[in-house]
């Protein structure tokens, strides 16, 4: 919405009164707009494999059988990483991460996956003040079996500001030559989805 201010003002005029009342106008307009959009932001997002770059080794992002779905394949015996950017919603204050994934093999072993986000600077720093890294080591599922599986602490949003650091860098990784990684094929990162907590 535009709003015609006047930039003169003479004095007894009532032109001071009459700038103050718009300018309130304006700001409690935004407020209401701002509010809006909190109160219809989104409850969760999914954020694809295909969102994802890499990072560190050399993990293949694929869509071939036994599934249809693009997914990137992070190798046993060696860290792959992947990663990804995006602003949370606004009204959004602290979320979960969840993981969905899948076993490359029908083989058995646990997996050693680890998350974290970290807050980007505008100038494109990151800052190691963000989340600590998450862990999970997961009994790998049934080859082509979709698995679904939490991080336990929730992500604290507040350390995003839209004027100097406007988003989030999210690394999914697989630490494959962790001794409590024994799964000795490929996963299957498909996605990584943000539900809100507060």
């Amino acid at each position: 919405m535009a709003y015609n201010l006047p930039t003169n003002v003479t004095p007894g005029s009532g032109g001071h009164t009459a700038l103050h009342n718009q300018t309130n106008v304006a700001v409690n307009d935004l407020d209401t707009r701002t509010a809006g959009l909190e109160a219809n932001s989104p409850a969760s997002i999914f954020i694809p494999a295909t969102a994802f770059v890499i990072v560190s080794g050399a993990p293949t992002l694929t869509g071939a059988a036994p599934v249809a779905y693009p997914r990137w394949l992070l190798d046993p015996a060696a860290t792959e990483i992947v990663n990804t950017v995006m602003h949370p919603p606004l009204g959004w204050n602290t979320a979960k991460a969840r993981l969905y994934w899948s076993a490359e093999s029908t083989q058995a072993g646990n997996a050693m996956i680890q998350f974290r986000a970290l807050p980007v600077k505008v100038n494109g720093e990151l800052l190691n003040t963000g989340e600590g890294t998450q862990s999970l080591t997961l009994d790998a599922p049934d080859q082509s079996v979709l698995a679904v599986n939490d991080f336990a602490n929730p992500i604290n949003l507040a350390t995003v500001d839209p004027a100097n650091r406007p988003l989030l860098q999210f690394s999914i990784r697989r630490i494959g030559g962790d001794a409590l990684d024994t799964f000795p094929a490929d996963i299957s990162f498909i996605g990584l989805s943000l539900i809100k907590v507060s």
